[in-house]
């Protein structure tokens, strides 16, 4: 391949990396990252892993960013920690030496039986904690390991009231139902599902132009909130809907 044809393949990756960035960081998805029930397990729900690494990230940036929240517990499931690095660099620059972003690897699905790691990373952490775990699907290895963190995940926010966000690559789930494909007995106590975006959403968010919104969508632009407000659904919601 000609050096011209390998640069110009780099500066398109760049490009959408950045625009990616720059919508995980944009006021209007810092809103819907913000909706949620507080001392609650929210259920964060996104296609693809990778972009759900970089959802999380962004993620807990906005709640330490809006100090709704003065420490956020990442647990790591599925990636090295050089990747998570890399983009932590690119959605989190000021997670690096942070106190205040405590982050913790387990790559071997035994998150259950080791869950006393996070359990101590909370109670040293500073102020009002917020836990966010990526993924619920690199969890546990094994039935008894998934079972175990069950409970120890029900006991640290029902018990100890700590806002608790799951990240899954799950299609959907409605709070206070067994999920049947994956999440099992987790939607149950959970008290919202937050849905991630997608690449639909931003080359909506994100067009190249107005002009060009303007003209795929007959000559209004979009409407931000309405977007976001699909994104989003609580248990109460829910039961006032039925």
């Amino acid at each position: 391949m000609p050096d011209s044809d390998l640069e110009t393949e780099s500066e398109v990756v760049l490009s959408v990396t950045t625009m990616k960035t720059e919508y995980l960081t944009s006021p209007e998805v810092r809103k819907t990252f913000l909706r949620h029930t507080e001392h609650e397990l929210t259920i964060c729900l996104g296609d693809n892993a990778v972009e759900n690494l970089r959802s999380s990230l962004a993620h807990a940036r906005a709640l330490l960013d809006s100090r709704r929240f003065d420490s956020v517990v990442y647990v790591n499931l599925p990636f090295s920690s050089r990747r998570v690095t890399d983009a932590r660099r690119d959605v989190f620059p000021k997670s690096e030496n942070n106190p205040n972003f405590t982050l913790l690897h387990n790559h071997i699905g035994r998150l259950g039986p080791e869950f006393g790691e996070v359990r101590r990373a909370v109670e040293s952490a500073k102020g009002k904690v917020a836990v966010i775990i990526n993924s619920w699907e690199f969890a546990s290895s094994s039935y008894r390991y998934k079972e175990q963190l069950l409970f120890a995940l029900h006991e640290l926010v029902c018990g100890d009231e700590v806002t608790v966000f799951v990240y899954s690559q799950a299609k959907y789930a409605t709070p206070g139902e067994i999920h049947r494909q994956g999440l099992g007995r987790l939607t149950m106590f959970a008290a919202g599902v937050m849905l991630m975006p997608t690449e639909e959403d931003v080359q909506i968010m994100l067009p190249a132009s107005k002009n060009e919104t303007k003209q795929a969508s007959g000559g209004a632009l979009p409407s931000v909130p309405k977007i976001n407000e699909l994104r989003y659904a609580d248990a109460k919601e829910l039961a006032i809907a039925v």
